[in-house]
């Protein structure tokens, strides 16, 4: 029996997966597979309906797809119109299996993706991972930019790239993004501190009463 006309869905959101490049925010492309919607990720993987014919049968079941470079990474038997939040088996991606979480709110969805990123990257910084670290932001960052650009959320990842940039001495980097998480939250202390270090590091002027306050032990939000 033909589906059902495809439900709306604004948004699907992955978490958890251990292939790391299936996580993040799907939404969709405007093309539709087997009478489903066909979503996308920054990173290019795409969440789609397949068809699969028993050959002892001859009847044609359908799952769900994830997986990038027509490869499939995880993938779970359903004839449902939209992908379905449990059931998911590995296939040549790595564990843990990704958790499936559609929405039908874009900007919800994207906020929830920045944050998982967001603690990602706290995570990596901790472990002294800090280019890592601020790959997760730079993530973060690109789905609120675009998805959800009032988010204050915002100027905490700048912030917290700007350190891992000062880690990493790349000291206009740092400024750069110090600058940026200001002018969403020109109160952002943390900003002014990382600004004055970076200042420091580029061996710009630099006013004395940031100092004492940028020698002290600095910690992700």
């Amino acid at each position: 029996m033909a589906p059902e006309a495809s439900p709306a869905c604004a948004a699907i959101l992955v978490t958890g997966a251990g292939s790391d490049d299936v996580n993040g925010l799907y939404v969709p492309t405007g093309r539709k597979w087997h009478e489903a919607e066909i979503f996308e990720n920054d990173k290019l993987c795409m969440l789609s309906r397949e068809p699969h014919k028993s050959q002892k049968t001859g009847l044609t079941s359908y799952g769900w797809i994830l997986g990038q470079d027509r490869k499939p990474m995880y993938a779970v038997q359903s004839e449902e119109i939209l992908p379905p939040k449990s059931g998911w088996k590995k296939f040549t991606g790595q564990v843990p299996i990704p958790a499936v979480d559609p929405s039908d709110s874009l900007k919800a969805a994207a906020e929830t993706a920045a944050l998982a990123f967001k603690d990602q990257g706290n995570a990596l910084f901790t472990a002294r991972s800090y280019k890592e670290a601020a790959t997760k932001w730079s993530r973060a960052l690109s789905t609120l930019e675009k998805y959800c650009s009032d988010s204050q959320v915002r100027a905490t990842l700048y912030a917290n790239r700007a350190e891992s940039n000062i880690r990493m001495e790349r000291w206009e980097e740092a400024l750069l993004d110090c600058e940026a998480a200001l002018v969403t939250k020109p109160s952002h202390d943390k900003a002014l501190l990382r600004a004055a270090v970076a200042l420091r590091g580029l061996k710009r002027s630099l006013d004395f009463r940031f100092i004492e306050c940028c020698s002290s032990p600095r910690k992700m939000d």
